[in-house]
């Protein structure tokens, strides 16, 4: 049940387009717990993560990261400041996660910092806190303040992504060869 909702909301974390997904799952704790590790068996070799954000009644918010490509977006200059001036410890990635999960848990959802760690770009992400989620140019997968030509774009990749590793799942192709490698540096 885990890999086919990773594989229907984070097709594009696992292509390698994006930093990060989340998705809403109902299940028993122990259950997702043994789902985890067998997913985190998996995905962890090949550089995606998978944790679970909050858990309330059954029902658990997962977050499936790359975390190199995480580490690159919230260590930009803007990005590691804003988080900073929310009061994020920002010594490292997990910190970070963990910061990010306690105030999904105190503010009881989600916290609309959560954009930085799902690859939105930092201008849409600043745009919606500063706007309230109002006066955007665009709204696909996320609302959009900055650049519409590539968020369009980038929602039209996104989509189409979707509905390819859906189709590849559903004919039985195994999700470990679903996920594009990490680019590695040549030194």
């Amino acid at each position: 049940m885990l890999e086919e909702m990773i594989v229907r909301h984070c097709a594009p974390t696992l292509a390698r387009m994006k930093c990060g997904g989340i998705f809403n799952m109902v299940c028993d704790g122990r259950d997702l717990g043994e789902q985890l590790s067998m997913m985190n068996s998996v995905l962890n070799p090949r550089g995606v993560e998978v944790a679970v954000l909050r858990s309330s009644g059954g029902c658990h918010l997962v977050y499936v990261y790359r975390v190199h490509m995480l580490e690159g977006l919230l260590s930009d200059d803007h990005v590691f400041s804003f988080l900073k001036g929310l009061g994020y410890d920002t010594s490292d990635v997990g910190s970070m996660i963990r910061h990010l999960s306690e105030r999904i848990v105190v503010n009881g959802g989600i916290v609309h910092e959560i954009g930085f760690f799902l690859g939105y770009p930092k201008e849409d992400v600043i745009g919606f806190i500063e706007n309230g989620g109002r006066h955007y140019k665009m709204i696909g997968c996320w609302k959009v303040y900055g650049d519409e030509v590539v968020a369009a774009n980038t929602f039209t990749r996104i989509r189409k992504c979707r509905s390819v590793y859906r189709r590849c799942y559903d004919r039985g192709v195994p999700i470990s060869d679903l996920i594009v490698p990490r680019l590695t540096s040549l030194s």
